[in-house]
């Protein structure tokens, strides 16, 4: 399999599940380091593994290929209106994750905006208090873990597992953390399915225009509120 690396205005992106969908987002993925000099580096930050190729996004500079150029796959594809597109929300596989993708509330909101629909794997929000019979009154379908994977879009929290991959179809599309640096089988197995991943740990945080997608310190400032709270608690008297 060939992997393509390129530069591109981010805007011609910005349609990746649909005409209107998740405008300016953007994500750091894997870049050719080897054939990438610095001013191209310099330009190619931010990444989108896109259907099978790895396209290098610019955040502000014009449109310019990069010196990498290895193809795999179609360049683009036509965008999928929302009603045309299912989600699915597997339960989360990590040992003590408690948390879930998609609230209730969040269901409701895609069902709003369009989507076909949503499926939610049994139990996916037990561990944070959110009951399958939320997710049903919210409009959800309730189904199994393969169920869940196999949709149009797959969102999660952690990096998948080859085995969760592995129950995804060709095309899909998945919003997660990835952390591509430290989980090449992942990333290939993704590659191998033509998927297009937006990684959440990706977006550069800098970027103002960004900080809305910015799951790395939206959820480290809980852990940081946390740890706080249970240092004060351990401790045994008044921090002065």
């Amino acid at each position: 399999m060939k992997l393509q690396v390129q530069s591109t205005n981010v805007a011609s992106h910005s349609n990746m599940l649909a005409p209107r969908s998740l405008p300016g987002l953007k994500c750091r993925g894997i870049q050719s380091s080897a054939s990438l000099s610095k001013a191209v580096a310099k330009a190619t930050q931010p990444a989108v593994l896109r259907r099978g190729a790895l396209q290098v996004v610019a955040v502000s500079t014009p449109a310019r290929p990069t010196v990498a150029s290895r193809t795999s796959g179609p360049d683009a594809h036509t965008p999928a209106p929302y009603s045309t597109l299912s989600l699915g929300v597997p339960k989360e596989s990590w040992a003590n994750e408690a948390r879930v993708s998609v609230t209730p509330a969040g269901v409701s909101q895609l069902l709003k905006e369009g989507f076909r629909a949503v499926y939610v794997q049994r139990g996916a929000g037990a561990a944070a208090e959110f009951s399958d019979a939320a997710y049903e009154a919210a409009g959800a379908t309730l189904t199994d873990n393969a169920g869940a994977l196999s949709q149009d879009i797959v969102l999660k929290i952690r990096p998948p597992t080859p085995a969760e991959v592995s129950h995804m179809k060709e095309g899909v599309r998945l919003v997660s953390h990835v952390q591509p640096a430290r989980n090449k089988e992942v990333v290939d197995a993704l590659a191998a399915k033509g998927a297009t991943v937006v990684g959440m740990d990706c977006i550069p945080r800098q970027l103002s225009r960004a900080q809305t997608f910015d799951s790395l310190s939206s959820q480290a400032n809980i852990a940081g509120y946390r740890a706080v709270v249970e240092a004060a608690h351990h401790f045994g008297r008044f921090f002065t």
